[in-house]
């Protein structure tokens, strides 16, 4: 068992993600609670004192997540873990995380053959999907999935202009990528779900009908495409409650202008797809949809593997900022997909590569990097452009700070006061400040050497 504090209060985990909602809303506690950090009370794992392999604050999920991958051990594996134990040094949370997904990868959810899931320090929502499923199934008995079917009108814009539209079977094709790209529209950028779920427990629909929530996709269905839009409830739905969800998904439909309608981009040009009106409806309860425990998984978060499973050899890094930084002082954060990767200053560009690919990152793709100076505020958490994100420049940046002077801080500093005003900041500004300011300075120390050193100070 697992006891974190949480508002003074000793709360015994694992907990659903409904029952810690509830717990919110009795401490009348803040909208993010699910990402704050709590002290690790009480860590006994079948007779283990886990509570010294662990620091004292984590947060809360991050200790949620973890009680529940020890409940999940079988014999053997609390075997393998209790002889282990003895020679584990102290861990953070994330580190304990992946040692108990080591052991346990089914907990995750997802058939790695071979491939492990893995917590990267920002794939905790994702991570956590399959213990929501296996929650929501254990709180109600007669849990299901249901399918809402909506006639969808698609169109292929051209490279040339024209514009052509597409029947059922010839959309049916491009079925794949559309549903890629409506998975990916509704997820957070970082992973952090949390607080749109509990926004949508508190709606009347899902108090009323017993609907727990639900994710748009498209698919093939006799041969041709349809919208889908697939709802979890906790019971069998009457008509009356089939026609009330209707309204609610048809109302999302006209206006969640960021889902409905949307455009994505194939070989051929630009794909328009509209989403119309829901009509046809199948529930598991009714024998209408037959799918066994992992089929239903998959239905309900078809991209989790990718989030989840390590495929690139991404190593994740748990260390503070301000632990890292007193070995590395600047160095580049390179984010993408749930991942980030620390690359000290000076770098090269097969290191830079590498880092690109652990991450994800293929040619020409769009990715988050920041200059990480915490000492310098005018610079730390600076986005880089692609014109910046270049070994030259990061490294000549690199020397000139390491070699900066008082006269140089202030020079940077001038300069940088002026950022949003007169210009924006650019790197090789900077570098080509910073050189200035030392050579300016280096010229005056020398004219000075000159005319001290022709002076005759004996007379």
């Amino acid at each position: 068992m697992i006891i974190a504090e949480y508002n003074e209060k000793p709360v015994p985990l694992p907990i659903s993600d409904e029952e810690l909602i509830q717990l919110a809303q009795e401490e009348d506690s803040a909208f993010f609670f699910f990402t704050v950090h709590s002290e690790l009370l009480y860590a006994d794992i079948n007779g283990l004192d886990l509570k010294k392999k662990l620091p004292v604050f984590m947060m809360l999920q991050e200790m949620n997540l973890l009680a529940y991958l020890f409940e999940q051990f079988d014999q053997r594996q609390m075997a393998e873990f209790q002889e282990a134990y003895p020679s584990l040094l102290p861990m953070r949370g994330g580190e304990m995380i992946n040692y108990a997904l080591a052991i346990c990868p089914e907990a995750a959810g997802v058939p790695g053959k071979g491939l492990l899931p893995q917590y990267t320090g920002q794939n905790l929502f994702d991570l956590m999907e399959y213990k929501r499923f296996q929650d929501r199934r254990n709180q109600h008995p007669a849990f299901q999935l249901v399918k809402f079917y909506v006639p969808i009108h698609t169109s292929l814009h051209c490279p040339d202009g024209s514009e052509r539209k597409l029947t059922g079977k010839e959309a049916a094709a491009f079925q794949q990528q559309l549903s890629y790209k409506i998975v990916e529209s509704g997820c957070s950028r970082h992973g952090f779900d949390w607080e749109s779920s509990q926004f949508v427990a508190q709606l009347p629909v899902c108090k009323q009908e017993g609907f727990l929530s639900e994710r748009p996709d498209v698919e093939v269905r006799n041969g041709e495409l349809w919208g889908v839009i697939i709802a979890e409830v906790t019971y069998p739905l009457d008509e009356t409650e089939i026609e009330t969800l209707k309204e609610h998904f048809n109302a999302d439909i006209l206006y969640d202008r960021r889902r409905f309608p949307f455009d994505t981009r194939v070989a051929e040009g630009t794909l328009h797809v509209k989403f119309t009106k829901c009509t046809e409806v199948c529930q598991q309860a009714q024998g209408e949809l037959v799918l066994t425990e992992p089929e239903m998984f998959h239905l309900q978060a078809p991209h989790c593997a990718r989030h989840v499973l390590n495929v690139t050899g991404f190593e994740p890094d748990f260390s503070s900022e301000w632990s890292y930084q007193k070995t590395n002082p600047i160095w580049l954060e390179l984010s993408n997909d749930r991942k980030t990767i620390r690359i000290p200053l000076p770098t090269n560009e097969g290191t830079l590569l590498e880092g690109k690919r652990r991450i994800g990152v293929k040619p020409g793709m769009a990715f988050d990097s920041k200059l990480k100076v915490p000492c310098i505020g005018y610079l730390n958490n600076h986005r880089l452009t692609a014109a910046e994100l270049q070994v030259p420049v990061l490294n000549q940046l690199e020397e000139e700070l390491r070699n900066m002077t008082q006269k140089s801080r202030i020079a940077l500093e001038d300069m940088c006061m002026h950022i949003d005003y007169v210009f924006q900041l650019d790197l090789r500004l900077v570098n080509q400040t910073l050189t200035e300011a030392r050579i300016q300075e280096r010229d005056g120390e020398e004219r000075k050497q000159e005319f001290f050193g022709g002076m005759n100070l004996g007379m």
